[in-house]
């Protein structure tokens, strides 16, 4: 597990949207015997897009940013090199 500085609040966010939209789901998935999807976008008959939830947007849009995070900022360098140098 990385443990990151508290300057880094971007992954903190990612990670706590990624984790809130799964007790979301496992909450449905508990009280309901399932997930219940009730956001429907399209643009018409052809153009459909998945049904989702306000967990799901969570979950992708956390994830997402996550990998933005990672990809743009990089790996945070570990305890035992800033010590070292």
């Amino acid at each position: 597990m990385i443990r990151l500085p508290k300057r880094e609040y971007w992954p903190r966010i990612a990670l706590a949207m990624i984790m809130a939209g799964a007790l979301g789901n496992l909450i449905d998935r508990v009280r309901f015997g399932e997930v219940v999807d009730f956001l429907h976008v399209g643009l018409s008959a052809q153009v459909v897009w998945p049904i989702f939830n306000v967990a799901d947007m969570g979950v992708s849009c956390g994830t997402a940013l996550l990998m933005l995070y990672f990809i743009v900022i990089g790996e945070p360098e570990p305890r035992n090199a800033r010590l070292e140098s």
